[in-house]
């Protein structure tokens, strides 16, 4: 995973940091292993460290827990160690890595129906004969991100099917706007038994490096 902006840096999102990201070198055995994450912005800074094993080789978790409190942005990464008599080696030369292990906010959205119903009347007599959109729907979300869509089926229906996804992204200000179209309309709607059926739909963004937000 590379930064968002194209400069070619490494990156890490929050499923890296919760899945087990790690630094990984060499150094002489058993020395204590120090990680510093030091912010370009603000030059706040957070270390991590752990020990070299017995042929020299370590691995540096950045967990979650240690990176959820920082802000988004470029960090510089250096590394040093400690051998048993605490005498310190000098640092490693810098390295760079993009961090953002900040999910986006709650998507934030209105529509002009409470609910959507899809029979086959409902589709056929007020959307395809009427050429209007079903449902437009705005609100918004991270500046750059993607909403995505999903619409569930209610457990029990006759023909519930597999849930279908849409997605659009947000502009620069967050703001954003999708339309249920009678074709997506059709191709969500459930038949078979003739009655007005209505789905669910949840709600999330997705941010530029992966994070996903809560479902709303």
């Amino acid at each position: 995973l590379t930064d968002p902006h194209g400069k070619g840096v490494a990156a890490v999102n929050k499923a890296m940091a919760v899945a087990g990201y790690a630094v990984e070198g060499v150094s002489d055995r058993n020395n204590e292993m120090t990680l510093m994450l030091t912010s370009n912005d603000s030059g706040d800074s957070a270390t991590f460290t752990s020990y070299a094993d017995a042929s020299g080789k370590f691995s540096i978790p950045l967990t979650f827990k240690g990176l959820k409190g920082i802000p988004t942005g470029y960090y510089t990464v250096k590394v040093y160690a400690k051998d048993s008599l605490k005498a310190q080696s000098p640092d490693s030369l810098p390295q760079t890595l993009y961090v953002d292990v900040t999910p986006p906010d709650l998507v934030k959205f209105d529509w002009n129906h409470s609910k959507i119903n899809l029979n086959s009347d409902y589709i056929n007599r007020d959307l395809i004969a009427d050429g209007a959109p079903a449902c437009e729907i705005k609100g918004t979300a991270e500046p750059f991100s993607w909403v995505k869509f999903e619409w569930l089926n209610k457990a029990g229906l006759s023909n519930p099917g597999p849930a279908k996804a849409y997605v659009c992204q947000a502009d620069a200000q967050g703001m954003w706007t999708w339309t249920l179209t009678a074709d997506i309309a059709k191709a969500l709607a459930i038949q078979g038994d003739g009655k007005t059926q209505a789905l669910n739909v949840q709600v999330t963004a997705t941010d530029d490096l992966g994070n996903v937000s809560l479902p709303m």
